[in-house]
């Protein structure tokens, strides 16, 4: 006689588990999870929703515009139904922050150039640091000894991140007084 062993008809969904992926930008690849798989699943992943399978599961680092949904499709010779789940991939952008560098004069002198300081930026694939810019940095105007603010703007969202602008205070102190060595006058006779 002959032995066969039909396909289980066991439902394993409750088995076969996707975790998401939901995290701040941090210039790493990054994809969902599949945990519960046994001997002999085949998985195969659909991006449009199921129209068409591939065994790619993709991955990604920068900040996706919205969420990534991954069908997963997990078949077996030895299971009769197939499993399918999905899965997704958000990466939201990260903070950084602009700041006007605090500046200072003397009262009369020449401004000094304006600067702002990005912190937060990570570090591309070549160790590069991500690059932000900004369009304007100013400051209130006024030449009177007091605190005026330096405003400095730009792009909200750049590229994989999410940038705050923050004023900087730039100060004009009371000059120094001219001593009587600095008021002494000459005559010269031109007689």
């Amino acid at each position: 006689g002959t032995f066969v062993i039909n396909p289980s008809d066991t439902d394993r969904k409750d088995t076969i588990t996707i975790t998401n992926y939901n995290k701040v930008y941090d210039a790493q690849w990054h994809t969902i999870e599949v945990t519960g798989t046994v001997e002999g699943d085949q998985l195969t992943y659909s991006y449009d929703g199921g129209k068409t399978w591939t065994d790619k599961l993709e991955t990604y680092k920068d900040v996706t515009e919205a969420t990534v949904q991954i069908m997963v499709k997990v078949t077996n010779p030895n299971y009769s139904q197939a499993v399918v789940k999905p899965g997704n991939v958000t990466i939201t952008p990260k903070a950084v922050t602009v700041t006007a560098d605090n500046k200072s004069k003397k009262y009369g002198e020449t401004d000094p150039d304006l600067t702002a300081t990005a912190e937060g930026m990570l570090k591309d694939e070549n160790g590069n640091l991500d690059k932000i810019t900004y369009s304007t940095l100013v400051r209130e105007k006024g030449e009177t000894v007091g605190t005026y603010e330096i405003t400095v703007t730009g792009a909200g969202v750049q590229g994989n991140y999410a940038v705050t602008f923050v004023p900087g205070t730039f100060t004009i102190e009371k000059a120094d007084r001219p001593t009587d060595e600095d008021k002494a006058l000459s005559v010269t006779d031109y007689s």
